[in-house]
Parts: structure tokens; sequence; C-alpha cells
């Protein structure tokens, strides 16, 4: 219950920006893909903190580009994202956590002309080697709790290896998430240590490239629930790719 409420707080609040970024030529963007209003007030107020545009700037993504958004829950990302790729490209959005939350994410990304963003339960459609970017904001140590995949219908280590798979060699799996001082995973906080997260994604097949400073937060004091408020704790950042 604990996981379910805390999910459905996360639909209704989160995560960020500052508001200097490049702009976007995607369906519907105006100055920058923040500037769409199409967009809910939930996610506007996530953006000074969640910085989603230099997050991607930083990632690599640009247009034309085919991107999965992991886990889209509201469709925070995916919908800036549409704008981003642009109507050249594709942005995938699997593991919706039901088929309910597709049609949700469908309505929502018709309703905003986002026309290139195509939400789905799993890849299992998905070509091999077609994918030049993965994404995942704060959804990492998911995959690592059972509990929550046994809720969602999700097994981690099959998504790792269905990320990998469908990945571009020498693609990017780019990763976000809360971080513990206490090394390894946090499960009573959906925290993860980043070495731990790296030890993990090596050990599925995955080569680590780089990690960046971007979301570091100062004052955490790490004893914070990982989520509803994920735009103001502390969070690491992570370039992985699939070997060429």
């Amino acid at each position: 219950m604990l996981v379910r409420a805390a999910l459905a707080a996360f639909f209704s609040l989160t995560v960020a920006l500052s508001a200097a970024a490049e702009s976007g030529d995607g369906p519907g963007s105006q100055d920058t893909p923040l500037s769409d209003p199409a967009r809910p007030d939930a996610d506007r107020d996530r953006d000074p903190g969640s910085r989603p545009l230099e997050v991607y700037a930083w990632a690599g993504i640009e247009p034309g580009m085919v991107v999965a958004d992991l886990m889209p829950f509201s469709g925070y990302n995916s919908h800036l994202l549409g704008h981003v790729v642009g109507p050249s490209g594709t942005v995938l959005a699997p593991w919706a956590f039901s088929d309910a939350a597709v049609e949700a994410l469908e309505g929502r990304f018709e309703e905003a002309g986002l026309s290139n963003v195509r939400p789905m339960r799993d890849v299992s459609d998905v070509a091999d080697d077609s994918i030049d970017l993965w994404l995942t904001v704060r959804n990492l140590h998911d995959l690592l709790i059972p509990s929550i995949g046994e809720q969602f219908g999700f097994d981690g280590d099959h998504v790792m290896a269905e990320m990998l798979r469908t990945l571009k060699p020498g693609g990017s799996l780019i990763v976000v998430d809360a971080r513990t001082l206490g090394g390894g995973l946090d499960a009573q906080t959906h925290r993860l240590h980043e070495d731990h997260a790296i030890e993990v994604l090596e050990a599925a097949g995955f080569e680590f490239v780089e990690g960046s400073e971007l979301l570091r937060v100062e004052d955490d004091d790490y004893g914070e629930m990982g989520f509803p408020t994920r735009y103001d704790v502390d969070r690491f950042l992570l370039r992985m790719r699939k070997p060429s």
C-alpha cells in the first residue's frame, strides 16, 4: 500500500529544470519544450529541480533520435522528449504499468499533438539494436525491489536485458536516481548508491562511461523517501553504454 500510495502521489507532483536550455522543434513547441501549453501545472512544478533540458543536453539527445523513456509514469519526460527529438524522431514510453496507463498516456500525447510518442507495455515488439538512447529517471531502483516488480508485473533482470537488446551498439543508457550514502540499495527510502547502480548494470552487460554532479543537492539529509518529492533530493546521473 505504501508503494501504491507513493506512486499515486508521484503522479500529482514532482521533478524539474532551471529554464536556460535549448529550444526543441517538435509539434506544439513554443520558445522551449517547457513552454508547451499542453503540459500540466504539476509538470511545471517539477521543472526547476529536475532540470530536464540540461539532463537531455548532457545525455546528447538530439532531433531525429529514437529514445526510450523507461516507466513513463504520468509522461513528464516522454512529453518533453517528444519535442526534443522532433517530428523526425521517436519516443518510446515502455513499461507503463497497465493497459489503462497506456491509454491515459496515449490520450495525453494525442491532445498535445505529439504523434511521435508511443506508450507501450513493454518492448517485446521492438527490434534488436534499434534504439539510440534509453533514459531511466528515478526508477532503476524499482527494478531491484522484487515487491514492486510483483505489484506492477515486471521482472527487473528481464527489463535490463531488454534495454540492452534493443539499444544500438555504442548507444547510451542514461540513469537518474536518488542517492543513498549507505551503499547498495535502500529499499525503505527508494534510494540507490551510484556504485551499486554501476555494478548492477555492468553485470547486465552495459559499460560505464561517466557520471555527472548536475543533480547534486548538498543539503539532502538522505532520510527522506525518494518520492513523491523527487525534485528536491540528491540524485546521481550516469551514462552507461552498450558495447560496440
